[in-house]
């Protein structure tokens, strides 16, 4: 017969079984005394750590009481929650109460607050989740676009940014935008026009020699133009909605 023994453990101890608990565990690192537990006080955490680089505050980010892993991008607010690996945080974004799981992008101007986002999701521009401190919401938006992103394990590509010029004379065109890739290239004068069945993008172009106009830069694949058209056409919603608030205030 084995003999059993008990130990009283005085220290931090929390019990993941449930959703709830997984999700208070990784709010409990939020506090100063757990962490300092973990990452200071002896046995340390060791754990197996990616060659990437450090998380990216770029200007306009807003970051509070959070806990921001290597290989983020951060572009809008951030409070009292955790990221982990590359995660990307679009602009007029704001996340709380959140835990946010490796490669997870989120488009522009969306709110998530008491959420557990799921790991390699893609959240559309302009979307809402919010769940409760009761009861925590699991965001699982699965599509297709993003295997632009991840495609057997390489990290394909990222927009990091939108920039948008309106056109406010009347014709089909309404905006010129611009679009940086991974923060490291930049394709400009990408149009949106107006068509009979919605708004749609046209790459840039220029005249050949035999008088025809071709892209001088284009997506190869329906799902790197989706990505694209999707991002760029929710910027330019985004832009005339901030517009109409201005005008109404």
């Amino acid at each position: 017969m084995k003999r059993i023994y008990a130990y009283k453990i005085n220290s931090y101890w929390s019990n993941i079984a449930s959703v709830e608990s997984y999700y208070k565990t990784n709010m409990d690192f939020l506090k100063k005394e757990v962490r300092d537990h973990f990452f200071v006080e002896y046995p340390g955490v060791y754990s197996k750590v990616d060659d990437l680089p450090p998380a990216k505050y770029n200007p306009g980010a807003k970051v509070s009481n959070s806990l921001i892993a290597s290989g983020c991008i951060i572009n809008g607010t951030v409070e009292n929650s955790v990221l982990f690996n590359k995660s990307y945080i679009g602009n007029g974004c704001i996340i709380r109460n959140s835990v946010i799981l490796n490669d997870v992008y989120i488009g522009d101007n969306t709110v998530i607050e008491n959420c557990i986002v799921e790991s390699r999701d893609t959240i559309r521009a302009n979307s809402t989740y919010i769940g409760t401190a009761e009861q925590v919401r699991i965001v699982i938006e699965k599509r297709k676009i993003y295997s632009l992103r991840r495609l057997r394990g390489i990290q394909i590509m990222q927009i990091t940014d939108v920039r948008v010029r309106r056109i406010d004379k009347e014709g089909k065109m309404k905006a010129v935008v611009s679009i940086t890739l991974d923060n490291e290239f930049v394709i400009h004068d990408i149009k949106v026009i107006e068509g009979e069945k919605g708004l749609f993008i046209a790459m840039p172009s220029r005249m050949a020699a035999d008088g025809e106009y071709r892209d001088i830069a284009h997506p190869i694949n329906s799902q790197t133009r989706e990505l694209i058209s999707d991002t760029v056409i929710g910027k330019y919603e985004a832009m005339l909605l901030e517009d109409a608030a201005d005008v109404n205030v």
